[in-house]
């Protein structure tokens, strides 16, 4: 169930990131970058899995540039992304 969060999440973003603008794009593109490398663990291979530190910053992130989409469909995903995020994080509060 956490994992297919964070999978539909990066789907949300990539959504978004194909339809907003160039400024908003390049930033989603690198934030689901970064979640997949998390997700799979290749930035800290020796304590795999999503930190969630990380997390929380991308999902900030999110909610900045909620408010910087060009268009509602974009800014509704990056919404639905970020609620995604916040759901996962839900389910780890001993991490946090």
């Amino acid at each position: 169930m956490e994992q297919e969060r964070l999978d539909r999440a990066r789907q949300e973003l990539q959504w978004a990131s194909e339809h907003a603008d160039a400024h908003v794009r390049t930033q989603l593109e690198s934030l689901e970058g970064g979640l997949f490398e998390e997700e799979e663990g290749t930035i800290t291979k020796d304590d795999p899995g999503p930190k969630v530190d990380r997390v929380v910053e991308v999902m900030e992130k999110l909610d900045e540039l909620e408010g910087e989409a060009d268009h509602p469909d974009v800014a509704e995903r990056i919404g639905s992304a970020s609620d995604l995020l916040e759901a996962y994080l839900k389910n780890h509060p001993e991490d946090a």
